[in-house]
């Protein structure tokens, strides 16, 4: 079970980021603002910071809570997490906004996702398309010789 400041840091090195090449992620002009986060002397979570999970996918419920082991999705499993997820009302509130934001985020990342599979989809298409075409060609000039 790790605090919240602690899977800060684990994010940011699972990313393969330093404090600064974060700092610079997040537009903020020191690391030292990342150092107070990682090191707990900073209270809360700024709006950059959850952005910042939320660009490289993690799963903000397992950042908050400390029974869970901080998660990561792959592209897959935010697929399938943002379909499985009832639609809840949220009351006007602190932090309402935010929360939009990153089902705004999931939406879009799922829409990406379903058009890189389509794209992908078409390629393959393409692909076997062409193979058939090669084959009869082959097959025509095997007949002739």
């Amino acid at each position: 079970m790790l605090l919240i400041y602690k899977k800060l840091k684990q994010a940011r090195e699972i990313c393969n980021m330093s404090q600064k090449e974060l700092a610079a992620y997040m537009q903020i002009s020191s690391h030292s603002v990342i150092s107070n986060y990682e090191q707990g002397k900073k209270v809360g979570i700024s709006e950059e910071y959850i952005e910042f999970l939320m660009d490289k996918k993690f799963d903000l419920n397992s950042l908050f809570d400390h029974s869970k082991e901080l998660r990561q999705f792959t592209d897959d499993e935010l697929l399938q997490y943002v379909n499985t997820q009832p639609v809840m009302p949220i009351a006007a509130e602190p932090g309402k906004d935010m929360v939009d934001k990153y089902i705004a985020m999931l939406h879009t990342q799922v829409e990406d996702l379903k058009i890189d599979k389509l794209q992908m989809q078409r390629v393959i298409d393409n692909l076997q398309e062409a193979i058939k075409d090669n084959s009869a060609k082959s097959d025509g000039r095997a007949k002739s010789a």
